[in-house]
Formats: structure tokens, C-alpha cells, sequence
């Protein structure tokens, strides 16, 4: 029977080894995969700092600019766009209310040419003459030299209108409606 108790002690002694060992491997195992997660989570930030300093002006070519610099330009940099930016759309604004002031003196001035001369102008198409060209060319030569000819009266008539209204405006700005 001792024998047999032995036996059975050994087999015991030898599946709590086995067991400690298996459970030694998978720690092993999990802190190697710890080490590569945490490896390209590291490389993962390093890069994103490469990246972030190369979109940084001032220093896209400091090779040796600290994390904590490229932190503290990247902040500043955001920020002088953003202030750009500002300034941009309020130059924007700036333009369009300008651009519409000018419109409504146009069309005034065109209503007052209109009731000298009996002449109506189309003041509110605007059109440029690489506008008004490319919606009237055509394939077809005969038409094309017709077009040709009826372009250099209506320029003739866009430059006299913005003269007589005292305008300086590119050809066919105005046109005959």
C-alpha cells in the first residue's frame, strides 16, 4: 500500500509541476506579448511625433527637437493658424460686402442709364467674357464668324455702357439683355 501511496504522491508532484510549468510558459507568453504591444505602441508614438514635428515649420528639419518642444511649437502653430484663418474670413467678409456694394451701385448706375437712354443693361449677370464666350462658341465655322461679329458689337456696347456710367469694366461685364 505504500507503494502504492508513493506512486500516487509522485503523479501528484508531477501534474502540479506540469501545471506550474504551463502556467509559467503563459505568463511568459503573455508578457512577450506585452513587450511587442507595448514595443508598437511606442514606435507608434515616436512616428507620430516624426510626423507632427515634419508638419511643424519651424521645425521640420530639427532632427533633435524634443517631445516635449515639438509639443509646445505644434501648439503655437495651430494656433497662429487659427488666428490665419480668422483674419482670412474676416477678409473675406470684407470682400463680399464690398462686392455687394458695388453691385448695388452698378445696378443703380444702369437703372440711371436706362432712364437716359432707353437702353436696357443687363447689370446683374456680371458675366466675365471667358464666361460669356464658353456658353457661345460653337463647332460650326459659319455660326462661329456670325458670334464673332455679334461679340464685337455687344464689347463695343459694354465699353460705351461702363464708360457713359463712368466705369472702368471689361468687355462684355455689361451686355444687352
Amino acid at each position: 500500500e505504500e507503494d502504492e501511496d508513493d506512486d500516487e504522491e509522485g503523479e501528484e508532484e508531477e501534474e502540479d509541476e506540469d501545471e506550474e510549468e504551463e502556467e509559467e510558459e503563459e505568463e511568459i507568453d503573455r508578457r512577450r506579448n506585452h513587450n511587442i504591444l507595448e514595443r508598437q505602441r511606442r514606435n507608434d508614438l515616436r512616428s507620430s511625433f516624426l510626423t507632427l514635428r515634419d508638419h511643424v515649420p519651424e521645425l521640420a528639419h530639427n532632427e533633435k527637437a524634443a517631445k516635449v518642444l515639438i509639443l509646445k511649437k505644434a501648439t503655437e502653430y495651430v494656433s497662429s493658424l487659427e488666428t490665419e484663418e480668422m483674419r482670412l474670413q474676416q477678409e473675406k467678409d470684407r470682400l463680399q460686402a464690398r462686392r455687394q456694394q458695388l453691385m448695388r451701385r452698378l445696378e443703380q448706375a444702369c437703372t440711371l442709364q436706362h432712364s437716359h437712354t432707353g437702353l436696357h443693361i443687363c447689370c446683374t449677370c456680371a458675366q466675365t467674357k471667358t464666361q460669356y464666350l464658353r456658353g457661345r462658341l460653337s463647332s460650326d465655322a459659319d455660326t462661329h464668324l456670325e458670334e464673332e461679329e455679334e461679340e464685337e458689337e455687344e464689347e463695343e456696347v459694354g465699353v460705351v455702357a461702363g464708360g457713359m456710367l463712368g466705369l472702368s469694366l471689361p468687355p462684355l461685364f455689361l451686355h444687352i439683355c
